[in-house]
């Protein structure tokens, strides 16, 4: 007798579960199919979310549509678990997508760094190089990026002025980066003394230093590439070091050529950002 009342209740309350999750479900629903294919949410994942966050709602959205099967099938347990399941995972993309306003600061602190490195890039004083014609009109053009650049960023649109910066960058780091190549074919290879020959070499190096980090932050390339790059960089700023230790001691040649090896490491780095 016991046994068939636990029975009846079981029953009893396994039904009242049921109805409930039938009164439930269609507002749940109806608010999981808002939220997940018409609400602004739903559009700010699609447009402006990582390729994680849009697949978390696509995921969400075929979770939804599990949800609906199971509740014309009767299976309202399971409906419901599935529409608690699909707003979970849209909750879950959201977080992923960057707020607005940490998106306008960052890009607003971004303009600031490629203005300076642009302009840093302009006002170097190359003593020992030569740009022909050809380079110099390329560099002129920096000067209508940064002017457009300038004048969206004071409507504070500091992501499309970024744009016309990074080009103007691009712009700089080939023009610079080939003038520095053309200097050995350029410069008068008959040095009046070693110490004028080490100089130049000197200047140089210090030259494609300065492109290395602004090369990353242009070019932006995986970690692993930056990873092998930076072994590059200390290997060059070793051999510069030595360089300048066989040059206090008077060894102008060897310190020339140490000089020169650690250029080329530092091309090295250069090349694998993408700067030929």
């Amino acid at each position: 007798m016991r046994n068939l009342v636990l029975l009846v209740i079981t029953v009893f309350v396994t039904n009242l579960a049921i109805a409930g999750y039938e009164m439930q479900l269609p507002i749940k629903l109806d608010y999981a199919e808002g939220v997940l294919m018409r609400s602004s949410t739903a559009e700010r994942i699609r447009t402006r979310g990582s390729d994680e966050a849009k697949a978390m709602l696509e995921k969400a959205r075929n979770t939804y549509k599990e949800a609906r099967i199971a509740q014309q099938s009767g299976k309202f347990a399971l409906a419901n678990t599935k529409a608690d399941e699909s707003l979970r995972l849209v909750n879950a993309a959201v977080l992923l997508v960057p707020n607005k306003f940490d998106e306008e600061r960052a890009a607003k602190r971004r303009y600031a760094e490629l203005l300076h490195q642009v302009e840093t890039y302009l006002q170097w004083d190359h003593e020992h190089s030569v740009i022909d014609a050809d380079t110099q009109n390329e560099l002129d053009k920096t000067v209508i990026e940064m002017e457009e650049a300038a004048k969206y960023a004071s409507s504070s649109d500091y992501k499309k002025a970024n744009e016309f910066l990074n080009m103007a960058l691009a712009i700089v780091i080939s023009a610079r980066n080939k003038s520095l190549k053309e200097r050995t074919f350029v410069y008068d290879l008959n040095f009046e003394t070693p110490i004028d020959e080490y100089n130049y070499e000197e200047t140089r190096n210090e030259d494609y230093q300065r492109l290395v980090p602004v090369a990353i932050t242009q070019r932006d390339p995986p970690a692993g590439i930056q990873s092998l790059m930076q072994r590059f960089v200390d290997k060059a700023l070793i051999k510069r070091h030595d360089a300048e230790a066989l040059f206090k001691d008077k060894s102008y040649e060897q310190a020339v050529s140490k000089m020169q090896e650690s250029t080329t490491d530092l091309l090295k780095a250069l090349k694998l950002a993408g700067v030929q």
